[in-house]
């Protein structure tokens, strides 16, 4: 059975816990491929957990060139960005 979100790509940002993290699963689950993005570096360990489907970014989504960096890295890792979702959090510990 096809997933809802098969051939599809994502980047998620504050994908390394929580919400995020959830939503990551989520997609990857339904078929999509996943640009986890985070502050943290809790990134790597949501992409470890989740597969080859997910791939990790650090960035800082308050920085303008992280942001451009963040597309420029999905757009040549999976060739297409079809969704964006946003979930951010103030890091006080970051």
């Amino acid at each position: 059975m096809a997933g809802t979100l098969d051939g599809k790509v994502a980047v998620m940002t504050g994908a390394g816990q929580g919400l995020g993290k959830a939503m990551a699963q989520v997609f990857v689950r339904e078929g999509a491929k996943v640009l986890a993005v985070d502050i943290s570096g809790a990134q790597n360990a949501v992409a470890a957990d989740l597969g080859a489907d997910v791939v990790p970014f650090h960035a800082d989504v308050a920085r303008e060139a992280d942001i451009e960096a963040m597309f420029a890295h999905a757009l040549n890792t999976f060739g297409r960005v079809d969704a964006l979702q946003r979930h951010l959090r103030r890091c006080t510990e970051c």
